[in-house]
């Protein structure tokens, strides 16, 4: 390699430095050499190197190593580190890691009808000596509303019992009970707030809140998703298998 002889050479005059002092203390010129050739050696050595196409040949550096192979992944890892970095195509990659958490989740369906509402989940199996009754994807928040979710169970507890202190202020406050809608804008606005600040990640949840309202014999049904985004649905389903599950829905 000539670049490695090169600095192995440059070095070289290591040895005629013996009785120099750096610091006030002696410097043990064989050591010096050695660190040194032994460094740019391994370096050099573990590049990969590269065909110039005029003879020649280069080491593939991180400064000169061709990126443009993989531009995708490429894009991702430079964008992916922080959340609140948009990728020059005006994407949010934690965002979409935490819809892909959601992704993988059990399916949660919700159906409204006239006067009634159903909130379906897929049953996980458990372990023998696991207590089933612990394990749970539909909760209530009030007495009229409850919720269902798909992803990360530990983020749903979280925002199911600040929803929970939310019902109880918002009584407290108003003397009333809470709406459907009041408290799936909560919901959705916390899960936003964590998409557009440093040193934290989003929920890694969507969620199907279900409920009446007090003046009204409607039924309400919202989804929201780790973007902070909700909407008002008829029939939904979130989590694996959903868009199967939601053209099922569509059909009947």
């Amino acid at each position: 390699c000539r670049r490695r002889s090169t600095w192995c050479a440059i070095f070289s005059f290591f040895p005629w430095v013996e009785g120099l002092g750096l610091g006030g203390r002696a410097v043990n010129p064989r050591r010096v050499h050695l660190r040194f050739s032994t460094c740019f050696s391994m370096d050099l050595a573990s590049f990969p190197r590269r065909w110039c196409g005029n003879g020649a040949t280069e080491f593939a550096t991180p400064t000169n190593r061709d990126t443009r192979a993989h531009p995708k992944e490429d894009m991702s890892a430079r964008y992916d580190r922080a959340i609140t970095v948009f990728s020059p195509d005006g994407h949010l990659f934690q965002v979409e890691y935490a819809l892909e958490a959601v992704r993988k989740g059990t399916t949660a369906v919700g159906v409204r009808g006239k006067d009634c509402i159903v909130l379906g989940v897929e049953k996980k199996s458990t372990a023998k000596l696991q207590d089933a009754r612990t394990i749970r994807k539909i909760h209530q928040i009030d007495d009229h509303i409850c919720i269902s979710f798909a992803g990360l169970q530990a983020d749903a507890r979280v925002l199911i019992n600040r929803a929970r202190v939310e019902c109880q202020s918002y009584k407290l406050t108003m003397e009333d009970k809470i709406s459907v809608e009041h408290i799936t804008r909560y919901i959705a606005g916390i899960q936003q707030s964590y998409t557009q600040s440093g040193g934290v990640r989003p929920f890694g949840i969507s969620t199907l809140i279900a409920g009446f309202d007090e003046h009204s014999s409607a039924p309400q049904l919202y989804q929201t998703d780790p973007a902070g985004t909700f909407s008002a649905w008829k029939a939904n389903a979130t989590g694996r298998n959903s868009k199967a599950v939601r053209a099922a829905q569509q059909r009947s």
